[in-house]
């Protein structure tokens, strides 16, 4: 289900609240995204549930579309694009490393082993921009934010395959190799207990991405 919340205002006046709007992005791709590109607000809100278990919590990520338009169109094609094709919901995080990382997003295989082409290309897109960085500058001269990037990997052949991954602690070794396109919006008690789950040879417990909110 893809959700788009639009506050409507009284020009000079109160707010006359939020209007609830599902886009049938599985019958309409082309319109929604026109849609989603022209009332973006760069937030996005995605719910995050334990298979066969509870719901982690809502995550509310900023997407840096200014500097990376390009990998934020993919990532929001990907969460709107409905559930019987390539989409993001009900992918699993396939690795998930505690205090480090997340890593999900693979709508082909789910296992980090798939790479998606968005729709009308033959091949995947290639890496936008390294701005920012996953760490404290240092010999590269990039911006940096704190902990909680949203990064999308890049692969040896220099393309961007919608694989994506959610950092805890300053990640200088994803540099140059990931493309930082958003954040998560802190303090937030989901993001807080990611950070413990999860093996480094294990993909259990199974996470998946069961909702967003745009």
């Amino acid at each position: 289900m893809s959700m788009v919340h639009i506050e409507l205002r009284v020009q000079d006046g109160c707010s006359l609240g939020w209007l609830q709007l599902e886009l049938f992005a599985d019958v309409c791709p082309r319109t929604c995204r026109l849609f989603l590109e022209l009332n973006l607000d760069n937030i996005v809100h995605l719910e995050l549930r334990v298979q066969d278990g509870c719901s982690l919590g809502w995550l509310q990520l900023e997407l840096f579309a200014d500097v990376c338009p390009a990998t934020c169109r993919l990532f929001l094609e990907l969460l709107t694009a409905g559930t019987d094709t390539y989409s993001y919901i009900n992918s699993i995080f396939f690795r998930k490393v505690p205090h480090l990382y997340w890593s999900g997003g693979d709508v082909v295989y789910n296992n980090g082993c798939g790479c998606y082409a968005q729709r009308g290309r033959r091949r995947p897109i290639g890496a936008e921009n390294y701005t920012y960085a996953h760490s404290v500058p240092g010999r590269w001269t990039f911006l940096s934010y704190p902990p909680g990037l949203l990064s999308m990997r890049v692969t040896r052949d220099d393309e961007v395959c919608g694989i994506f991954n959610i950092t805890f602690k300053p990640m200088p070794q994803f540099d140059l190799q990931n493309v930082v396109f958003g954040r998560v919006v802190r303090p937030s008690s989901t993001y807080e207990a990611m950070r413990s789950l999860g093996a480094p040879l294990s993909a259990r417990p199974l996470v998946y991405i069961a909702a967003c909110k745009i």
